[in-house]
């Protein structure tokens, strides 16, 4: 997910939605950094270990 972080953003309009999923809990702060400051991905869910990100891409 990190290293797609640019090709998402990039495919992404403003005002647009982003949801990653399949993310162990671990991982949420490194993955929410390679979005920002484009896109502030907050938690939508937690399951076992697994997160679900959920954020918009920013308007400029």
């Amino acid at each position: 997910m990190v290293v797609l972080a640019p090709l998402l953003l990039n495919q992404l309009k403003a005002g647009g939605w982003l949801t990653l999923s399949g993310i162990l809990s671990s991982q949420v702060e490194r993955i929410q950094n390679a979005y920002a400051p484009d896109c502030f991905l907050s938690i939508a869910g937690e399951r076992e270990g697994w997160v679900c990100l959920s954020g918009v891409k920013q308007v400029y």
